[in-house]
């Protein structure tokens, strides 16, 4: 009788090696967890001289959103522009909005940007 309950004891404590073994195997073998991607924001690229200010476009973005990323900007009572970098229309001037150099028919904040175009900003006379 001593023999068989040593028997059943080594069975059990082999089950229970076996299981822990097992569930340590599992757990270092389990496909790790991938971080969540991270999202590329990327500014485009400008230039500012002269008081005028130039960058490209990007697919879907508007003129307005573009332009708060590259300058720092304040808007009239209208939603106008109303300075860029600190620099505001004197007498009759004004900021002239241009994609790809023709002036712009649609308000900055409306107008979605191409990758393939040229926004530029300057100070012009009327």
């Amino acid at each position: 009788m001593k023999k068989q309950v040593k028997i059943y004891i080594g069975i059990v404590i082999l089950l229970i090696g076996l299981t822990a073994g097992g569930f340590y195997l599992y757990q270092s073998n389990a496909k790790k967890a991938e971080p969540a991607p991270v999202a590329v924001i990327t500014t485009p690229s400008s230039t500012w001289e002269n008081n005028t200010l130039t960058y490209s476009g990007k697919d879907g973005v508007t003129a307005e959103d573009l332009i708060k990323q590259v300058a720092t900007i304040t808007k009239d009572t209208y939603g106008m522009v109303a300075s860029i970098n600190g620099v505001s229309p004197t007498g009759n001037q004004y900021w002239q909005f241009n994609i790809d150099g023709v002036s712009s028919n649609e308000g900055a904040g409306t107008y979605i940007t191409k990758s393939t175009e040229t926004i530029t900003w300057k100070l012009s006379s009327f």
